[in-house]
């Protein structure tokens, strides 16, 4: 199911990450937790909340539709850094964006009409998709804010730790 297939994603990177970093290069996750714990406990359920919704999503709709639907997950990462952060963003980015999007519409357009006569089944599953897509942006976000202070092998494995004993 679901959940088993994300705690070994989480618990085997979390068994992993220490072996190739080397024990004594690890950081104090504590500190992390204690300096940071909003960004912590974000960027953790964000990738958590990530995995298991993208799974749900699959098992409802098919794999073209969720691998085209994820591809949201940067965009709005994009928006997020462009809005919150006041990254710069030229008009010709914005033109990208636009593009993406009318690209987006015209995918799923056909789709609409022959997938509500099977049911709700598929648009939960785009629901929990872009669901995923979300929360996978929310932990670009504590993770960009994390990566200030901290290097990334060192959110990964509080990130990794954390996801294995959610689950």
């Amino acid at each position: 199911d679901p959940v088993t297939v994300s705690w070994y994603r989480f618990s085997l990177s979390a068994l992993i990450a220490p072996l190739w970093y080397g024990w004594r290069r690890l950081p104090t996750l504590k500190t992390m937790f204690r300096q940071h714990p909003g960004y912590s406990f974000v960027a953790a359920a964000g990738l958590l909340g990530n995995y298991l919704c993208y799974i749900w999503g699959l098992q409802r709709t098919n794999p073209g539709a969720t691998q085209i639907l994820i591809q949201v997950a940067p965009l709005l990462l994009l928006l997020a850094s462009v809005f919150l952060f006041r990254e710069p963003f030229s008009r010709r980015q914005w033109l990208g964006v636009l593009g993406f999007t009318v690209g987006m519409a015209l995918f799923f357009y056909p789709r609409w009409d022959g997938q509500a006569a099977t049911g709700d089944s598929y648009f939960i599953g785009v629901a929990l998709v872009l669901t995923g897509a979300a929360a996978w942006s929310c932990y670009g976000m504590a993770q960009k804010q994390l990566l200030v202070n901290y290097h990334a092998k060192d959110s990964l494995l509080l990130i990794c730790l954390t996801g294995t004993l959610a689950l």
